[in-house]
């Protein structure tokens, strides 16, 4: 048969520059986006951007009659500019190009930094050269300058200068940030003769504080006790919220709110955010919008494709050479969860996921830790539709010979039960799933490990594959499931499977008809009416939230926050890891005090206690006026290896593991404005340990004037 031209196409870019919109958000002086801005250790409050010297006039039509093209050159140039045009006809091909100077009568130079934090004062110094024609010696030009509501002039804004034509004199005003975040700019005018010039500055006001998300989560029986958000937040990307119901699905909201505020962003991280949300689609209970999760999905498979090794396993970070073992069988989970629901999971990376995958079920293993990796590996090669007995019974004899009296109640037997349900053999899956001991007395074995996140993941297998069996589920076990979550002990991983298994068991409890009504209310004035689900956002002064329902029924309640403190914490605080930190000048010596353009070295030391603490994450927020040198932020320092290094434009993270002996981390800032300075704590914290943090005493620091 006649065979018809068949042309296959490439995206190409992400896998020859990786995650470029990221690159390109940080090349930016300004920072990216918005609210996702502040999700991701950047700065939200972007300032504009000088526009770039260009104009294209598109295709004119033209003849013999003169005709006029208008463009207004950027009030921040002065200087050469060229004019270029091409003319075509059926006849001829023709160009012309000219150059012309451009500059107002005053050419105005502030030297502004890029942000600061409320209560910071600085010192603009404004350079103004006289070009007026005709104008002679020391002529007196009024400067003055403006500023939007973050900003207040301290003393006179206006000032007079007497400047000999074609000569340069500067001016100098003190400005300080008030308690209003945003994007501003400061507007310079210089007069004489008649004449004004006028230009633009921008920077931001941004907090000196770390965009944080926080969780109160409860359940009460009978009558609920009226609720308040405990923190104190500047509105600009604020974002409170409060759910209830008589289903535990309603942390999920929480939850939900907590990954997505979650700063950092290593593979696993990045797919627990989208996860439970593309378990839950179709859920008649969620609050999700369908086509975003959608979209979030393709963005995740567009960086985890970037991320896939050759062996088809997935790197924690995006520098690292090796794929990591767990995140990449649970990346595996998520890309099958995601393909049954008619997702767009890439073939060639589920293929090489699977390959990968199979490495890991035919492994000798010689601990329970790895032979729950094992067993995770071949429950989702199973639901692949692989035939894993061969595996099953290698791993079965094993964990009979090395943990004869442990392993049915441990999460490894869940496994393997479902995967011998997937296997249709009923008779070996059954006794395992009814054996598995809630909440058992087994510290984490790693960060992936965690109470919670055994727990979690059982009930999700239980309630996906075994629905008439969850009546061994019952109120114990479930209030031993949300526990953690209502004493804030839970991570990202934690986090998703919980979402995922409270699912499950909502399915079942909406097919049961056991879900009660109830309202939420503030004061007099009602927020939602009665609803199995109800969920409502909150305005910034919200007090008095009351929750009504059935006296008989439990009730759990989330209420989150997401945003920026007003009120930054002073003291030092040390949990499970210590950090300090300190500005050294030229001889090495601690300052407070140093004058413009010095570079100062940030000396950042960080100890474990009492064993060594993994994947923890190092943010460092510098001061206003302070300009890291990107060139001294290295990967290794000593005998210590950062996983991963991400410098912005106002802080420096740091992630990586520290032991019990002080790590000692160094890079080097440069001093570019005058004034006086909040010195923002730098923080340490644990990705997968929420007990494990450490923070630094803010202060102030001086910058005195040349």
């Amino acid at each position: 048969r006649k065979r018809a031209l068949q042309v296959d196409t490439f995206q190409m870019v992400d896998l020859i520059l990786p995650e470029f919109e990221a690159f390109m958000r940080l090349a930016a002086p300004g920072g990216g986006g918005a609210a996702d801005l502040a999700r991701g250790n950047l700065n939200p409050f972007r300032r504009g951007n000088e526009a770039p010297v260009a104009y294209w006039s598109g295709v004119r039509d033209s003849g013999p009659e003169t005709r006029s093209v208008r463009w207004q050159v950027p009030d921040h140039f002065d200087g050469q500019v060229r004019i270029m045009a091409v003319a075509v006809s059926d006849e001829a091909l023709g160009s012309g190009q000219a150059s012309t100077l451009v500059r107002g009568p005053f050419v105005i130079t502030p030297n502004v930094l890029t942000a600061l934090a409320p209560g910071d004062e600085f010192e603009i110094n404004i350079g103004v050269s006289n070009q007026l024609e005709g104008s002679g010696a020391d002529v007196p030009v009024a400067i003055a300058i403006e500023t939007d509501a973050q900003l207040e002039v301290v003393g006179d804004p206006a000032q007079t200068l007497d400047i000999d034509e074609g000569r340069e004199s500067r001016a100098r005003f003190r400005i300080r940030a008030l308690d209003q975040l945003g994007a501003t700019e400061i507007r310079v005018s210089a007069s004489a003769a008649g004449q004004t010039t006028t230009r633009r500055a921008t920077l931001s006001v941004r907090p000196s504080v770390a965009y944080l998300s926080t969780l109160q989560a409860s359940v009460h029986t009978g009558s609920v006790p009226p609720l308040s958000p405990q923190r104190d937040l500047y509105p600009a990307f604020a974002e409170q919220r409060i759910a209830a119901s008589s289903s535990p699905l309603i942390l999920a909201d929480g939850l939900l709110d907590y990954l997505e505020a979650f700063p950092h962003a290593c593979a696993e991280q990045m797919v627990s955010k989208v996860f439970p949300q593309v378990g839950l689609l179709g859920h008649a209970n969620s609050a999700l919008d369908e086509a975003a999760v959608r979209e979030a999905f393709g963005d995740v498979v567009r960086k985890l494709r970037a991320r896939q090794t050759a062996d088809g396993g997935f790197r924690f970070w995006l520098g690292a050479s090796d794929a990591a073992e767990f995140p990449s069988v649970y990346i595996q989970h998520f890309l099958t969860d995601a393909a049954e629901r008619e997702l767009p999971v890439p073939r060639s990376m589920r293929r090489g996921g699977m390959n990968y995958l199979q490495a890991i079920a035919g492994r000798e293993v010689s601990s329970l830790v790895e032979a729950r990796v094992r067993a995770y590996a071949i429950y989702v090669l199973t639901r692949n539709e692989m035939v894993t007995t061969g595996y099953l019974t290698n791993l079965h004899e094993y964990l009979d010979a090395a943990h004869a009296d442990t392993w049915r109640s441990d999460l490894v037997g869940s496994y393997m039960a479902a995967s011998y349900a997937l296997l249709k053999q009923d008779a070996l899956a059954r006794p395992l799933i009814r054996a598995y001991t809630f909440s058992a007395d087994q510290s984490p074995a790693s960060d992936f490990d965690t109470v919670l996140g055994r727990d979690a993941q059982y009930v999700y297998l239980l309630a996906r594959h075994f629905q008439d069996e969850l009546d061994v589920l019952g109120a114990e076990q479930l209030q031993s499931l949300i526990e953690p979550v209502m004493a804030n002990r839970f991570n990202t991983l934690s986090s998703a499977y919980t979402i995922l298994a409270l699912g499950e068991v909502t399915r079942a409890q909406a097919r049961s008809g056991d879900l009660k009504s109830l309202t939420l209310a503030a004061g007099d004035r009602v927020l939602v009416e009665a609803k199995p689900f109800a969920r409502a956002s909150l305005a910034e002064s919200t007090n008095d939230i009351v929750v009504r329902g059935n006296d008989d029924a439990a009730v759990y309640v989330a209420l989150s926050q997401s945003g920026y403190d007003r009120i930054a914490p002073s003291g030092a605080q040390s949990e499970g890891i210590e950090l300090e930190r300190q500005y050294l000048n030229a001889d090495g010596k601690p300052v407070t005090r140093a004058k413009i353009g010095d570079e100062l070295t940030v000396r950042l030391r960080v100890r474990g206690l009492g064993r060594t603490r993994t994947n923890v994450a190092v943010n460092d927020l510098l001061p206003g006026g302070f300009e890291v040198l990107t060139d001294t932020v290295a990967r290794q320092y000593g005998g210590w290896q950062a996983d991963y290094v991400d410098v912005r434009e106002d802080r420096v993270v740091l992630y990586g593991s520290f032991g019990d002996r002080v790590t000692e981390l160094r890079y080097q800032v440069k001093v570019t404005s005058a004034g006086r300075f909040t010195v923002p704590s730098a923080f340490a914290a644990s990705m997968y340990d929420r007990g494990v943090h450490a923070r630094t005493v803010s202060g102030e620091f001086e910058v005195q004037a040349l």
